[in-house]
Protein backbone atom coordinates (compact mmCIF):
# COMPACT_ATOMS: atom_id res chain seq x y z
CA UNK A 1 0.00 0.00 0.00
CA UNK A 2 0.74 3.91 -0.45
CA UNK A 3 2.13 6.06 2.20
CA UNK A 4 -1.96 7.68 3.28
CA UNK A 5 -2.22 11.16 2.47
CA UNK A 6 -4.84 12.48 4.78
CA UNK A 7 -4.65 15.90 3.32
CA UNK A 8 -5.19 14.84 -0.16
CA UNK A 9 -8.67 15.61 -1.41
CA UNK A 10 -10.42 14.35 -4.68
CA UNK A 11 -11.23 16.16 -8.01
CA UNK A 12 -14.75 17.00 -8.84
CA UNK A 13 -14.75 13.80 -11.45
CA UNK A 14 -12.53 11.82 -9.24
CA UNK A 15 -15.10 12.51 -6.34
CA UNK A 16 -17.93 10.87 -8.38
CA UNK A 17 -16.20 8.48 -9.08
CA UNK A 18 -15.85 7.52 -5.70
CA UNK A 19 -19.73 7.83 -5.09
CA UNK A 20 -20.36 5.50 -8.10
CA UNK A 21 -17.88 2.68 -6.18
CA UNK A 22 -19.79 2.92 -2.89
CA UNK A 23 -22.62 2.80 -4.67
CA UNK A 24 -21.73 -0.30 -6.05
CA UNK A 25 -20.63 -1.48 -3.02
CA UNK A 26 -23.91 -0.90 -1.26
CA UNK A 27 -25.33 -2.83 -4.08
CA UNK A 28 -22.75 -5.83 -3.36
CA UNK A 29 -21.33 -5.38 -6.66
CA UNK A 30 -17.83 -6.01 -5.09
CA UNK A 31 -15.86 -6.66 -7.80
CA UNK A 32 -16.59 -3.88 -9.86
CA UNK A 33 -16.42 -1.59 -7.19
CA UNK A 34 -12.83 -2.95 -6.82
CA UNK A 35 -12.18 -2.50 -10.53
CA UNK A 36 -13.96 1.50 -10.66
CA UNK A 37 -11.32 1.93 -7.78
CA UNK A 38 -8.60 1.27 -9.61
CA UNK A 39 -8.63 4.87 -11.24
CA UNK A 40 -8.69 7.03 -8.09
CA UNK A 41 -5.22 7.97 -6.04
CA UNK A 42 -3.90 5.09 -4.40
CA UNK A 43 -2.62 7.33 -1.46
CA UNK A 44 -6.14 9.44 -0.77
CA UNK A 45 -7.35 8.36 2.63
CA UNK A 46 -11.05 8.04 1.97
CA UNK A 47 -9.95 6.08 -1.16
CA UNK A 48 -7.41 3.66 0.54
CA UNK A 49 -10.69 3.11 3.92
CA UNK A 50 -12.85 2.27 0.47
CA UNK A 51 -10.35 0.11 -1.21
CA UNK A 52 -9.58 -2.15 2.07
CA UNK A 53 -13.10 -2.33 2.60
CA UNK A 54 -13.92 -3.62 -0.93
CA UNK A 55 -10.64 -6.21 -0.39
CA UNK A 56 -12.32 -7.49 2.67
CA UNK A 57 -15.55 -8.00 0.90
CA UNK A 58 -13.42 -10.37 -1.21
CA UNK A 59 -11.89 -12.12 1.09
CA UNK A 60 -8.42 -10.68 -0.43
CA UNK A 61 -5.50 -11.17 2.06
CA UNK A 62 -4.21 -7.90 0.87
CA UNK A 63 -6.78 -6.15 2.72
CA UNK A 64 -5.40 -6.35 6.23
CA UNK A 65 -2.33 -4.61 5.38
CA UNK A 66 -4.55 -1.78 3.65
CA UNK A 67 -6.23 -1.27 7.33
CA UNK A 68 -2.72 -1.63 8.63
CA UNK A 69 -1.47 1.36 6.93
CA UNK A 70 -4.30 3.05 7.89
CA UNK A 71 -3.35 2.64 11.32
CA UNK A 72 -2.16 6.37 13.07
CA UNK A 73 -4.10 7.96 9.96
CA UNK A 74 -7.28 9.98 10.03
CA UNK A 75 -9.09 6.74 9.70
CA UNK A 76 -7.27 4.76 11.83
CA UNK A 77 -10.93 4.07 13.52
CA UNK A 78 -12.08 2.93 10.59
CA UNK A 79 -8.89 0.57 9.80
CA UNK A 80 -9.30 -0.89 13.81
CA UNK A 81 -12.90 -1.58 12.87
CA UNK A 82 -11.70 -3.38 9.17
CA UNK A 83 -8.97 -5.61 10.73
CA UNK A 84 -12.25 -6.00 13.86
CA UNK A 85 -14.01 -7.28 10.75
CA UNK A 86 -11.41 -9.90 9.46
CA UNK A 87 -10.70 -11.52 12.47
CA UNK A 88 -14.26 -12.10 12.63
CA UNK A 89 -14.61 -13.55 9.29
CA UNK A 90 -11.71 -15.93 10.83
CA UNK A 91 -13.66 -16.99 13.69
CA UNK A 92 -11.21 -15.00 15.86
CA UNK A 93 -14.49 -12.77 18.31
CA UNK A 94 -12.39 -12.04 20.93
CA UNK A 95 -9.44 -10.22 19.25
CA UNK A 96 -12.26 -9.06 16.99
CA UNK A 97 -13.71 -7.36 19.71
CA UNK A 98 -10.77 -5.77 21.08
CA UNK A 99 -9.70 -4.30 17.67
CA UNK A 100 -13.84 -3.10 17.75
CA UNK A 101 -13.08 -1.30 20.91
CA UNK A 102 -10.16 0.55 19.88
CA UNK A 103 -12.63 1.88 16.76
CA UNK A 104 -15.30 2.64 19.11
CA UNK A 105 -13.13 4.83 21.54
CA UNK A 106 -11.31 6.78 18.53
CA UNK A 107 -14.84 7.31 17.00
CA UNK A 108 -17.48 6.79 19.61
CA UNK A 109 -20.37 8.51 17.76
CA UNK A 110 -19.56 6.48 14.96
CA UNK A 111 -23.24 4.14 14.79
CA UNK A 112 -21.50 1.72 11.87
CA UNK A 113 -18.66 0.71 14.52
CA UNK A 114 -20.92 0.53 17.82
CA UNK A 115 -23.08 -1.54 15.52
CA UNK A 116 -20.57 -3.62 14.73
CA UNK A 117 -19.56 -3.99 18.40
CA UNK A 118 -22.63 -4.82 20.00
CA UNK A 119 -23.15 -7.55 16.93
CA UNK A 120 -19.58 -9.08 18.19
CA UNK A 121 -20.64 -9.03 22.03
CA UNK A 122 -23.95 -11.21 20.82
CA UNK A 123 -21.05 -13.85 19.21
CA UNK A 124 -19.89 -14.53 23.23
CA UNK A 125 -22.88 -14.21 25.20
CA UNK A 126 -21.93 -10.59 26.12
CA UNK A 127 -25.94 -9.50 26.36
CA UNK A 128 -25.35 -6.25 28.54
CA UNK A 129 -22.68 -5.13 26.23
CA UNK A 130 -24.42 -5.49 22.97
CA UNK A 131 -27.67 -4.06 24.20
CA UNK A 132 -25.80 -0.73 25.15
CA UNK A 133 -23.41 -0.73 21.93
CA UNK A 134 -26.84 -1.73 20.03
CA UNK A 135 -29.10 1.12 21.77
CA UNK A 136 -26.24 3.70 21.25
CA UNK A 137 -25.92 3.07 17.94
CA UNK A 138 -29.55 2.79 17.26
CA UNK A 139 -30.03 6.53 18.27
CA UNK A 140 -26.77 7.81 15.94
CA UNK A 141 -27.89 5.49 13.46
CA UNK A 142 -30.85 7.11 11.84
CA UNK A 143 -32.68 5.99 8.76
CA UNK A 144 -30.46 2.60 9.16
CA UNK A 145 -32.39 0.16 10.79
CA UNK A 146 -29.31 -2.63 11.74
CA UNK A 147 -28.83 -1.68 15.00
CA UNK A 148 -32.50 -2.22 15.84
CA UNK A 149 -33.01 -5.38 14.33
CA UNK A 150 -29.68 -6.41 15.60
CA UNK A 151 -31.59 -5.60 19.41
CA UNK A 152 -34.57 -7.78 18.40
CA UNK A 153 -32.29 -10.39 17.79
CA UNK A 154 -30.60 -9.84 21.09
CA UNK A 155 -34.30 -10.49 22.40
CA UNK A 156 -34.75 -13.33 20.53
CA UNK A 157 -30.76 -14.96 22.55
CA UNK A 158 -32.21 -13.95 26.07
CA UNK A 159 -35.89 -15.37 25.33
CA UNK A 160 -37.53 -12.22 25.94
CA UNK A 161 -40.53 -12.24 24.41
CA UNK A 162 -41.65 -8.99 26.09
CA UNK A 163 -38.83 -7.37 24.09
CA UNK A 164 -39.25 -9.12 20.95
CA UNK A 165 -43.17 -7.98 20.58
CA UNK A 166 -41.83 -4.34 21.27
CA UNK A 167 -39.41 -4.14 18.88
CA UNK A 168 -41.35 -6.49 16.18
CA UNK A 169 -44.28 -3.99 16.81
CA UNK A 170 -41.98 -0.62 16.22
CA UNK A 171 -39.94 -1.91 13.43
CA UNK A 172 -42.23 -4.57 11.92
CA UNK A 173 -39.60 -6.60 10.60
CA UNK A 174 -40.26 -8.04 7.21
CA UNK A 175 -40.76 -12.18 5.93
CA UNK A 176 -36.74 -11.94 4.86
CA UNK A 177 -35.62 -10.11 8.13
CA UNK A 178 -37.27 -12.67 10.07
CA UNK A 179 -36.00 -15.44 8.06
CA UNK A 180 -32.52 -14.25 8.68
CA UNK A 181 -33.03 -13.60 12.46
CA UNK A 182 -34.27 -17.10 13.13
CA UNK A 183 -31.24 -18.32 11.32
CA UNK A 184 -28.74 -16.01 13.01
CA UNK A 185 -30.26 -16.90 16.18
CA UNK A 186 -29.73 -20.48 15.82
CA UNK A 187 -26.03 -19.92 15.11
CA UNK A 188 -25.33 -18.09 17.86
CA UNK A 189 -26.99 -20.22 20.32
CA UNK A 190 -24.64 -22.86 18.97
CA UNK A 191 -21.26 -20.46 18.98
CA UNK A 192 -22.21 -18.90 22.14
CA UNK A 193 -21.84 -22.09 24.15
CA UNK A 194 -18.46 -22.30 23.73
CA UNK A 195 -17.40 -18.73 25.26
CA UNK A 196 -19.75 -19.95 28.70
CA UNK A 197 -18.33 -21.99 31.26
CA UNK A 198 -21.27 -24.07 31.08
CA UNK A 199 -23.45 -24.75 27.48
CA UNK A 200 -26.51 -23.14 27.33
CA UNK A 201 -29.36 -25.42 29.05
CA UNK A 202 -31.84 -26.36 26.87
CA UNK A 203 -34.75 -24.03 28.07
CA UNK A 204 -33.18 -20.86 27.74
CA UNK A 205 -32.29 -21.81 23.72
CA UNK A 206 -35.50 -20.44 22.88
CA UNK A 207 -35.10 -19.56 18.96
CA UNK A 208 -34.56 -23.16 18.66
CA UNK A 209 -38.20 -23.66 20.07
CA UNK A 210 -40.91 -21.62 19.25
CA UNK A 211 -39.44 -17.60 18.99
CA UNK A 212 -42.96 -16.69 17.47
CA UNK A 213 -41.19 -15.08 14.36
Amino acid sequence: PARIDCRASLSKDDELSRAVVEERLRAGSNYAALAQIQALPVDQADVAILRADILRRLQRPEAASWYRALLGSCKAAQAEQGLGLLAAQAGDYLSAITRLQAAAKAAPADARIRNDLGYLYLHVGQDSGAEFELRTASELAGNDRTPQVNLLLLALLRGDNSAWQAGRQSLVPDARERTDLSRQCQHLLRLRSVYRERRTPPEAMHCLTNPQL
